[in-house]
């Protein structure tokens, strides 16, 4: 039995590395809602403007599968904060800038599995016109089962070409 154990230990650190891919953020704290556990994190493509690909995961620790309903076509959307902690309203919110399907989305996730759920924008996007060059820190929002999960995604530097 230990054999076992070890090896499939081993497996879950390396799958829980980001393999020491200098374009992806590392894994976020984990967020448990309605029995999922969420993370999220961030591939940087380093454009100009920066391009940003974020992956929430929703793990089922238990045994059952797990049913999920969103309430429309953005099953994952993006915030970014100006500041670490996450405090106060977020900078940008792409849930007030995008255009989702109102057709409810359902997904099942099996016990003891995982379902990657996927969002990308870029800086042009985040920055606008309004916020500055700099540094933010980015969250998903999930919307399963009448629930809001956020869950940090990490932080990205994003600037764009102004006139």
């Amino acid at each position: 039995m230990t054999r076992r154990i070890v090896p499939g230990f081993i497996l879950l650190l390396a799958a829980c590395s980001n393999g020491g891919d200098p374009v992806a953020d590392t894994p976020s704290d984990a967020r448990s809602v309605g029995g999922i556990v969420y993370t999220a994190q961030t591939a940087i493509a380093e454009s100009f403007p920066v391009q940003l690909y974020v992956t929430a995961t929703a793990t089922n620790p238990a045994g059952n599968a797990v049913h999920l309903a969103f309430p429309d076509g953005c099953v994952v959307t993006l915030r970014a904060y100006d500041n670490a902690e996450l405090a106060g309203p977020p900078a940008w919110d792409q849930a007030n800038v995008v255009m989702c399907t109102q057709a409810i989305q359902e997904r099942t996730v099996p016990g003891g599995g995982a379902l990657e759920l996927r969002a990308a924008s870029d800086a042009r996007d985040v920055l606008g016109d309004s916020l500055p060059d700099g540094r933010y820190w980015l969250t998903a929002v999930l919307r399963p089962n009448g629930e809001t999960v956020e869950v940090p995604a990490g932080s990205a530097d994003l600037a764009v070409p102004r006139d």
